[in-house]
C-alpha cells in the first residue's frame, strides 16, 4: 500500500539538500565530490531506500497493521478471519468474541480455545513485512468508540 521510494525520499529530505527520484522509481542524492569541488548524483541501491524508508516509517509512527478497537499501530498483534481487521489485545479479542457468541456465560478460555481452534483469529507480529504491504492508518476522526 505504501511506496518505499516516497518515503525514503521524505526521510532523505529531512537530511540533505537534494534528493530526487526518477521515472523508473530509482533514488538519488547529491554529494559532493571527494575533493569538494563540485557535487555529484549517487544512486542508492533498493535497501538503502527499504532501510530509509523503514526509518521514516518509525520516526513517524506507521505501522503494518492498525488494532480496530482503538485505531493505534501495531508491531504485533491478533489477526481475525485470515486479515479482516486486528486487534491488539486479548481484552479486545474476547470482546470481539462475545459479541459473536450467543451463549454468554462461556468461560474466556473456551472461547479463546474454541475460536482459535475454528481459525477465527492468530496471534502474530509484522516486524519483516515490506512496506508495499503495510495497512494505510484508520481515520481517526470517524472512529467508532464501539467494540468491533
Amino acid at each position: 500500500m505504501y511506496d518505499s521510494t516516497q518515503f525514503a525520499l521524505l526521510q532523505l529530505k529531512s537530511l540533505v539538500q537534494a534528493a530526487y527520484n526518477d521515472t523508473s522509481g530509482r533514488v538519488y542524492v547529491t554529494c559532493w565530490k571527494e575533493n569538494l569541488s563540485d557535487t555529484d548524483d549517487m544512486e542508492l541501491s533498493s535497501s538503502q531506500v527499504h532501510e530509509l524508508a523503514n526509518d521514516y516509517c518509525h520516526d513517524n509512527d506507521i505501522f503494518p497493521r492498525y488494532c480496530k478497537a482503538t485505531g493505534k499501530g501495531m508491531w504485533k498483534g491478533y489477526c481475525i478471519n485470515d486479515g479482516d481487521f486486528y486487534l491488539s489485545s486479548e481484552a479486545h479479542l474476547l470482546a470481539y468474541l462475545r459479541s459473536q457468541e450467543d451463549d454468554k456465560q462461556l468461560s474466556d478460555d473456551f472461547l479463546l480455545k474454541d475460536a482459535y481452534e475454528a481459525e477465527v483469529y492468530y496471534y502474530t507480529d509484522w516486524t519483516g513485512l515490506p512496506l508495499e504491504d503495510y495497512d494505510t492508518p484508520p481515520d481517526l476522526t470517524t472512529k467508532q468508540t464501539s467494540q468491533p
